[in-house]
């Protein structure tokens, strides 16, 4: 097989300055950003200058007199303590004290803390604090005892630090005093420290505000504007991620249906919206029975109750009539799809994920209640980011190939890139598909398990052999899908493709039903669509552009107003911008020890980072190609891309000066046959924000890597990272700590191999059909037996090799294989570069797989 080695690469981000503090361990007298407040007088007044979005704390204790607690006030009138002013839990507060911090959108907690003048006499004092699914990049706990800490339960008597990730979705933390009331709590603090992404049009006005500034002749101050604002659009995204696949082809025919003509690109959901998505939601929106969000019934009884629902909703704390429920996946559901969900549930998912709460962003919803006061017109805002698809989005994506025969006869007859029926799938126990393979879907009562009769079954589970030629998952089972389709005056909403219910004509193109916008069924769920933001330093460069242009028109007339239809031009046509969205997983515990092999030490790292959840896939390569290799000056494109079939991927047309270049099967699959200096130029490319040009300093020889030219084994042996540098090559130190690293601390303890264990893994089709599918891969394994797997080739299940057949997987297909950061993919699929250097001219560029 070495003949057939396969290389791929995997691009590593680091955030600015602001974004790497948020991860780092406090000590008792810093905090991550914010004022500096005194947490360590006793008996003083703790302040919380502002208020954390969407996050209610919750702090009760239950012991009978909490003597001595005073002082834990708001600084800011628009995030009410409730209840109102200052709470002071003093000796009179009783056994069942409770205090709830519930502020208002629109602010961020930099500190709140407690502070406390005498010990507490009953042994079983508790605090909890509860954060509830919020882009947490820390939570700092200090807490300070005399005449000893060592009486403090899990504090090892100092400080701890929760949540490395931009992800904490509920943490509850309790600290018990254990030694019979001897010690004496003289400091509780907790610093919570997100860190926002800034939307586009906060940058739009920060250019306008520069271009004041520059008519002004504050060009100094202007153009630091711009970086700054460049600086802080790289803050951690969202807390939820939900991949997606790119629909390119814009401007395509309808089918004879009718349906499936968009004339633009877009994104659409890789899968359909899960379990585990959707509690995220309900446990950042709808954790307080008295908010408003409550009232729109985000949560269905029969989530719980139903067999085939998959989320519980737990009372956590009841104090009198406040009550925090905290919502999580029943066992085996959290990769499932979400069912019982009404087309307005989807739509106030969408609208969060737009980051502006339930009742806007992708649609406005009015009235306050389940059902919206204008529910027969409810339509998508034109500056959505998020959304439902459309039908025509929805269909496209489901059933267009480019590949067939041309026009409207671009298109299958159902979502598995089939004109014949699916394959009925089977499921195993734990709800995964057991049949995966080409043409294989989940309907027709046929997956069976949880002592039921037709149930849902893990997204994605069918395989990538029967995925949508643009890869999406299930557009035809599992569940029917809500879309925008409107019928009986807006009050029905359309619903495509068929149910594990479903018989197959229902997931064949020909059909569509709708459904009532109100309606809760084990049959429904939906999935989401997006269009890219636009990347903020391309803003930040139309910026700098302007304020040249500003800077030498300061002379003529008008130039205010001339700046002000340039600034407002830019605001309006910002849409087109980043092609490619890497998604990537935070690796923190800095300053972790090395593993030592015979080799050598590897995976020691003295900083926090990110790097890419999945390896660099075909569609986003050819977004590459198609943006600086219209003339491809150092041989970005080999035509092994689309020759070598076992792994073809991309396809080149046209003549130097205007080649083209489109996708050959998935998209998903990993892009092979490109050479470590094919890598460094990815990776400049992003570094300068996805330029389009031809390949030259700017788009693909400066950035990241100066490269000027270099084509040749020792060229690129000389290259190393610039300073600087915010898209990489990883080195192979930030590689295989992604890869192997306990994510237990700054430890030396490391997993054997990069799915989180020490057992060696099982090949098998995705998700895998093993008795352990955490630990599955795409790999070469034989072990002789009948059982379904370990039977040679993954892809294939024969040690047979077939140059015709393609052997790699989708990225991210192993969805319960993850690493212990959360990467997927880093043990087989493809090989993978990283910027080890090689002595005596032999090239630049370590592999590791």
């Amino acid at each position: 097989m070495s003949k057939y080695f396969i290389l791929g690469i995997c691009i590593l981000a680091v955030g600015p300055t602001l974004a790497q503090a948020a991860i780092i361990p406090l000590t008792s007298t810093s905090q991550i950003a914010g004022p500096t407040v005194a947490y360590n007088t006793p008996g003083a007044n703790v302040v919380a200058e502002t208020a954390l979005y969407g996050v209610n704390l919750f702090v009760s204790n239950s012991f009978a007199t909490a003597s001595g607690i005073s002082g834990l006030f708001t600084g800011n009138a628009n995030a009410p303590i409730v209840p109102p002013g200052a709470l002071s839990l003093g000796a009179t507060a009783g056994p069942a004290t409770y205090f709830h911090f519930s502020p208002q959108s629109g602010f961020n907690l930099n500190a709140i803390g407690l502070s406390a003048t005498s010990g507490f006499t009953n042994a079983s004092t508790t605090f909890r604090v509860f954060a509830a699914n919020q882009a947490l990049d820390s939570l700092q706990f200090d807490v300070t005892m005399t005449p000893t800490a060592s009486g403090i339960a899990g504090l090892n008597g100092g400080a701890v630090f929760l949540g490395v990730s931009s992800t904490v979705p509920l943490t509850a933390f309790r600290v018990w005093q254990l030694d019979d009331g001897f010690g004496i709590l003289d400091n509780l603090r907790l610093d919570v420290s997100p860190v926002p992404e800034p939307s586009s049009l906060v940058l739009a006005v920060c250019g306008a505000v520069g271009l004041l500034m520059v008519v002004r002749r504050r060009l100094a101050g202007a153009l630091a504007l711009v970086v700054a604002c460049w600086a802080f659009s790289l803050s951690p995204v969202q807390a939820v991620t939900i991949p997606t696949v790119p629909v390119g082809n814009p401007g395509n025919a309808a089918d004879t249906t009718g349906y499936g003509a968009v004339a633009y690109g877009y994104r659409i959901g890789t899968f359909e919206v899960t379990n585990a998505q959707y509690a995220e939601f309900l446990n950042s929106v709808a954790t307080n029975p008295d908010s408003s969000n409550n009232n729109y019934s985000l949560f269905a009884v029969a989530m719980e109750s139903d067999p085939r629902g998959g989320i519980d909703q737990t009372v956590v704390d009841v104090q009198g009539t406040a009550v925090l429920l905290r919502y999580s996946t029943k066992p085996n559901m959290a990769d499932k799809p979400v069912n019982f969900v009404t087309w307005y549930d989807a739509a106030r998912y969408v609208n969060w994920l737009n980051g502006t709460g339930t009742e806007n962003g992708a649609y406005t919803l009015l009235g306050g209640t389940a059902t919206p006061s204008n529910a027969g017109s409810i339509t998508r805002d034109g500056a959505a980011k998020w959304f439902l698809p459309s039908e025509d989005e929805w269909y496209k994506a489901a059933y267009h190939d480019p590949t067939l025969a041309g026009g409207a006869d671009d298109y299958w007859d159902y979502p598995t890139r089939s004109n014949i029926a699916p394959t009925s799938a089977t499921a195993g126990a734990t709800g995964n598909i057991t049949n995966p393979g080409a043409n294989v879907a989940n309907y027709n009562l046929g997956a069976d398990w949880n002592s039921e009769d037709g149930n849902v079954t893990a997204v994605g589970s069918a395989g990538p052999l029967s995925a949508s030629y643009y890869g999406t998952y299930d557009q035809g089972g599992n569940v029917a899908e809500w879309n925008e389709a409107t019928s009986s005056g807006g009050l029905a909403r359309g619903l495509r493709q068929g149910s594990w219910m479903n018989a197959a004509p229902e997931l064949a193109s020909s059909f569509g039903d709708f459904g009532g916008a109100a309606s809760e069924y084990p049959t429904i769920g939906f999935r989401v669509a997006t269009v890219p933001e636009p990347a903020s330093f391309v803003l930040a460069a139309r910026g700098a552009i302007g304020f040249i242009c500003v800077a030498r028109r300061r002379r003529r007339r008008h130039c205010l107003a001339h700046c002000l239809i340039v600034g407002t031009a830019w605001l309006a046509f910002a849409l087109p911008a980043r092609a490619v969205t890497i998604p990537t997983v935070s690796v923190g515990n800095a300053g972790n020890a090395g593993d030592v092999q015979s080799q050598g030490t590897f995976g020691a790292v003295a900083y926090n980072y990110r790097i890419a959840t999945h390896e660099v896939t075909v569609g986003q390569y050819a977004d590459f190609l198609n943006a600086v290799a219209a003339t491809d000056t150092y041989g970005l494109y080999d035509p092994n891309m689309a020759t070598a079939l076992y792994v073809a991927g991309i396809a080149r047309s046209g003549a130097s000066g205007s080649f083209s270049y489109s996708v050959i099967g998935s998209p998903n699959h990993p892009i092979t046959y490109v050479s470590w200096g094919d890598a460094a130029r990815f990776a400049n490319w992003l570094h300068n924000g996805q330029p389009t040009g031809l390949q030259g300093p700017g788009t693909t020889e400066t950035g990241a890597y100066t490269l000027n030219g270099a084509t040749t084994n020792a060229a690129l042996n000389a290259v190393t990272r610039n300073s600087g540098a915010v898209w990489f090559i990883p080195s192979e130190n930030e590689w295989y700590k992604a890869a192997y690293h306990k994510n237990d601390g700054a430890t030396g303890n490391y997993w054997d191999y990069p799915m989180s264990t020490d057992s060696e893994p099982y090949s098998d089709q995705p998700p895998g059909a093993t008795p352990d599918n955490t630990r599955v891969g795409n790999f070469l394994k034989e072990d002789g037996l009948a059982n379904g797997y370990d039977d040679g080739l993954a892809v294939t299940g024969t040690t047979n090799f077939d140059p015709s057949q393609n052997y790699l997987t989708d990225v991210g297909a192993y969805s319960l294989a993850p690493g212990p950061y959360g990467t997927f993919d880093q043990g087989g699929n493809v090989a993978e570069w990283n910027e080890t250097r090689f002595g005596g001219g032999g090239g630049a560029g370590g592999t590791r797989r």
